[in-house]
């Protein structure tokens, strides 16, 4: 799993203050018609919900290793020594640092949240700091050792890009890549450049050439993905997933949101939909744990269906307590 890591504060806006209690923003259109009426300088109080670790590969991994499988992470856990955040993750995580990790704000609402990020202490994560941390032998050894690799958010990681070309020319040739699935989630690339985009399209494609390629997409993801391949609008959704994966040639694509969960794999279809939840304790971290079920799923040879089921339920038993499922849990 890899390779970002960010520690999260997670903040609630408040919309009016009624003695002791106070209303929350409740909706993102709500705050931001709120802002968009206004002309001039104002402010907001916050109440901070929590501090915890923050990224896609810290966060999938960990609910992973609540799930009981064995995970190595390799990520910006804090550098030398790993950050006290991260040492709280489950014992099941074998942990590789690389570096500090990225401080990100994030204001949640019922129906989402907006991430406010600062990656510059990432921006030396590439391949080459990769080799000299944990060495090209261990890499390998790693790869080789294990049935899934989850390569994940390209988007806010500049040098995830040469990782990949990395992986492809250096790794790979030294391994048996047979049974081996590679999942990938980009995370929202909705501000990167078209061609930085086709970019890692290709390389994606370059992996499903050698071994079986798993890509999850949320709605926004799913949206900016089709206008770049096809230059042209669809609101359909699983219209939307239907023309990537035609357009793509990876083994299963899996597109979800908070409606609606669609794999394709070949010529199977497969829907389902997730419990709607309309108080959520926490939002962030919901994708990593739909995309931490469903892998777990595939490495339990689940059939497609029950590979959603299982995503959808980890996702939901989540945003409902803030806590990362075991299996007990789930079977609760």
């Amino acid at each position: 799993m890899g390779f970002d890591g960010f520690i999260d504060a997670l903040f609630k806006i408040k919309r009016e203050l009624h003695g002791e209690n106070s209303v929350y923003f409740d909706k993102i259109h709500s705050f931001g018609d709120y802002v968009q009426k206004k002309d001039t300088s104002f402010c907001l109080d916050l109440d901070e919900v929590k501090t915890k670790i923050g990224g896609n590969a810290p966060i999938m991994a960990n609910a992973l290793g609540s799930l009981g499988l064995k995970t190595n992470l390799i990520a910006a856990l804090g550098f030398p020594e790993v950050n006290p955040y991260f040492k709280s993750m489950s014992e099941n995580c074998q942990l590789y640092s690389v570096s500090e990790p990225g401080k990100a704000s994030i204001y949640e609402f019922e129906d989402g949240k907006i991430m406010f990020s600062n990656c510059s202490v990432l921006n030396d994560l590439n391949w080459t700091l990769l080799k000299e941390v944990i060495g090209l032998p261990v890499l390998i050894q790693l790869f080789k050792s294990n049935d899934l690799f989850c390569l994940l958010n390209w988007s806010e990681i500049k040098g995830t890009t040469s990782i990949l070309k990395g992986i492809l020319t250096e790794v790979f040739p030294e391994m048996n890549l047979e049974n081996k699935t590679i999942f990938f989630d980009l995370s929202d690339f909705s501000n990167r450049d078209k061609k930085e985009v086709e970019t890692v399209i290709e390389l994606i494609n370059e992996f499903a050439k050698h071994t079986k390629v798993v890509l999850s997409l949320n709605k926004n993801e799913s949206q900016t993905l089709h206008d770049i391949l096809f230059e042209t609008t669809e609101n359909n959704f699983y219209e939307l997933g239907k023309k990537i994966y035609k357009k793509l040639p990876i083994a299963i694509l899996v597109i979800h949101n908070a409606k609606e969960t669609h794999v394709f794999e070949n010529d199977l279809e497969v829907k389902a939909s997730p419990e709607l939840i309309t108080n959520p304790m926490i939002s962030t971290g919901a994708g990593d744990h739909f995309n931490a079920g469903f892998c777990y799923g595939l490495l339990a040879n689940l059939e497609l269906k029950e590979c959603l089921v299982f995503a959808n339920s980890v996702a939901s038993y989540y945003i409902k307590t803030g806590v990362s499922p075991n299996i007990n849990n789930l079977i609760k």
